[in-house]
């Protein structure tokens, strides 16, 4: 809870996600609660990032079902303390082995509002393709927030993973 609460006290953190930031620390015990529940459906995962050095709390990353079968949508955030450090791309990387490998997904698809650079190069690191710029994503604060959209498949994954010795 800590961990959240501070990540999202930084302002601008929450611009490019689809939900917003707690007002109350209360919130995000419900959130917590929401999760597992999806989680016992099988319909999402969310995952806590910790360091390796001292178990903190590091950001999230999850994955859920899509509405096409066997199709599953990752996504992801670290703490701001923690960015550049290639947690995300880490965390993500292991994130998708899982879909693809525990869940049978055949395509996982992911999306980062336009402007968020540093996670267009996570999503080149992990070898997604970029499919399009999808101009009304979502709405926030009255505004539509424009995404780059990307996808692998499962066979384009595997490939990759043996050449780059994963």
């Amino acid at each position: 809870l800590e961990g959240v609460w501070s990540a999202t006290r930084y302002p601008g953190f929450n611009e490019g996600m689809r939900w917003d930031p707690p007002q109350l620390k209360s919130e995000i015990a419900a959130w917590t609660e929401r999760n597992l529940d999806i989680w016992r459906s099988g319909e999402e995962y969310v995952f806590t990032i910790s360091a390796r050095a001292d178990n903190s709390f590091t950001g999230r990353v999850s994955i859920r079902r899509e509405r096409v079968r066997d199709v599953w949508n990752i996504g992801f955030w670290i703490h701001p303390e923690r960015w550049r450090q290639g947690l995300a791309t880490e965390a993500s990387r292991a994130v998708i082995n899982f879909g693809f490998e525990a869940l049978a997904a055949q395509k996982i698809v992911a999306a980062h509002a336009l402007w968020n650079v540093a996670s267009q190069r996570v999503m080149e690191k992990l070898s997604l393709t970029y499919v399009r710029e999808n101009p009304r994503a979502f709405a926030k604060n009255g505004r539509w927030v424009a995404e780059a959209e990307y996808e692998i498949d499962r066979d384009s994954w595997h490939a990759k993973e043996e050449e780059i010795g994963v």
